[in-house]
């Protein structure tokens, strides 16, 4: 799944894998909006999860605010805080990102940005369920803090009988880029890790680049979620991609999104304009 943050607004384009809608929490626009109830689910079920991303916000900012909560929505988008919205299907293991310009064109919203996180969320029928939040970019090395572009994190969404519980980061660690000493490796909060890409290189132009940042090396440049599920769905069903993740490790998950992302890659630019279509007709239908 691939989608366009929308500045200044919360909203999504979606492209490549998955449709999405462009949304405004609390906003009540059905199955597309993560703050809505969502009822019960079944294996293959899709739901609606939701990714905040908080540019010059750090781990400590968000505190308990929530994309879903109506005073904290206002806090936030002062903030210049924007959402993505995806529609994966459960136990279905799918990989969320947004575009490399949309995601610097975030950042740079805010003046003398230094980090930039995220929190996951989606309803449960009745609450919604936030995840810690995670870093998912850095600029500054002070105190020997590596600048740079986190490439994936993982989502395990558990499940109680169909239900929605916990949204919860699954440490990835720095196995696949040399290990917890390695330069690449990024404390991302909570205890966890990821690889990382430099922002130097991820910003370099012209032909003495590292990174051919026209093909499958740009994903190296923007944050990938993976998401996978665990626990049993409204059947007593077990959800098995959460253990698979566990069983396979980390190599294995960010390889496949890195595939995925390449072949959405090839896909998006034939759909971005019916994307956009639907994300205007949305948009058009959202009460402020």
């Amino acid at each position: 799944m691939r989608g366009l943050l929308r500045l200044g607004s919360w909203c999504v384009v979606a492209l490549a894998l998955v449709v999405a809608c462009a949304v405004r929490p609390v906003s009540g626009v059905g199955p597309y909006d993560p703050c809505a109830a969502q009822d019960a689910v079944t294996k293959g079920d899709s739901i609606a999860v939701g990714l905040a991303y908080w540019p010059g916000g750090s781990l400590e900012d968000w505190k308990a605010l929530h994309p879903c909560f109506y005073a904290d929505r206002q806090e936030l988008i002062k903030k210049k805080v924007a959402t993505m919205v995806f529609r994966p299907k459960v136990d279905n293991m799918a990989h969320f990102r947004g575009a490399k310009a949309d995601e610097d064109a975030l950042f740079a919203k805010v003046s003398g940005a230094d980090v930039m996180t995220l929190v996951a969320y989606a309803g449960n029928g009745t609450n919604v369920v936030r995840s810690e939040p995670r870093v998912v970019r850095t600029v500054s090395s002070d105190a020997g803090v590596y600048g740079g572009r986190v490439e994936a994190l993982t989502l395990i969404a558990r499940f109680d009988a169909g239900r929605l519980q916990y949204l919860q980061w699954h440490d990835m660690g720095c196995a696949v880029c040399g290990g917890a000493k390695s330069e690449a490796c990024m404390d991302v909060g909570g205890g966890n890790t990821a690889c990382s890409t430099p922002e130097t290189d991820c910003a370099c132009t012209g032909e003495n680049c590292k990174l051919d940042m026209t093909g499958a090396d740009a994903l190296k440049c923007m944050a990938t979620v993976s998401i996978a599920y665990s626990g049993t769905d409204k059947h007593s069903t077990p959800l098995k991609t959460g253990m698979q993740i566990e069983r396979l490790g980390a190599y294995s998950a960010s390889e496949a999104g890195r595939s995925a992302g390449a072949q959405a890659a090839s896909k998006a630019s034939a759909i971005s304009s019916q994307a956009q279509d639907t994300a205007n007709q949305a948009k058009d239908g959202v009460s402020g």
